[in-house]
């Protein structure tokens, strides 16, 4: 056999064997799903991805994973999944998560919600998230607090609560004072508010009282006294 046939033959005998080895290496039980190395879910509890994946105790390491993607990235609270093998016996999967936005009242304690105001799977209490309070499950609550916090995070984070004030405005409590905003207040106006309570607590210490933020190119400071 010439050297040129001899490497066509083991590139044939290769690529027969990848098309055919997991119709063969299915029915092995030293093959059979064992351990599943989840990353990326932060938020989600581990036990309800098992749920979603469906796995039995005969699984084969071959079976068809892209199925089992599809049921994830169908899971609230899953934008993207990729399942993997690791031989001999362990499925890796790879979630990335909604980004949680806000807290609101639920029926049995707080809900999680995302920036369109849907409920996420979460437990705010056994994942320990910390966000905002919405005081209802508004889009237009939530879209403002994602905006923010996409524009400034820093602002974001010290947020405690948003809510409707007078004419439609918006309210961003903050443990010290308030932020009054028009609902459709720009980036721009989200870096300035963050500019002057920088200001006011360099040079007094402390923020009380009100910012309002509602007039083109101005923030009304107004005292807890006045």
């Amino acid at each position: 056999m010439t050297r040129t046939r001899a490497v066509g033959a083991v590139a044939g005998l290769a690529l027969l064997t990848a098309v055919t080895a997991p119709l063969w290496l299915a029915e092995l039980p030293f093959f059979g799903i064992r351990q599943v190395e989840l990353s990326g879910a932060r938020f989600l509890d581990p036990e309800q991805v098992l749920v979603v994946l469906e796995f039995d105790e005969e699984e084969s390491l071959f079976s068809n994973l892209s199925e089992a993607e599809l049921r994830l990235e169908a899971m609230p609270g899953v934008v993207e999944a990729r399942v993997g093998r690791k031989l001999p016996a362990t499925v890796t999967v790879d979630i990335v998560e909604e980004i949680p936005i806000a807290l609101a009242s639920g029926p049995d304690g707080f809900v999680v919600l995302d920036s369109r105001a849907r409920v996420l799977p979460y437990d705010p209490v056994g994942a320990q998230i910390d966000l905002p309070i919405v005081a209802r499950p508004d889009d237009r609550l939530v879209r403002t607090l994602a905006r923010i916090r996409n524009a400034h995070s820093d602002l974001y984070s010290r947020i405690d609560a948003i809510r409707f004030g007078d004419d439609e405005s918006l309210v961003l409590e903050f443990p010290d004072h308030v932020v009054v905003l028009s609902v459709d207040a720009s980036v721009v106006v989200f870096q300035r508010v963050a500019a002057v309570q920088r200001h006011l607590v360099e040079k007094t210490g402390r923020i009380s009282g009100e910012l309002d933020a509602r007039y083109s190119n101005w923030i009304i400071v107004r005292s807890a006294e006045s």
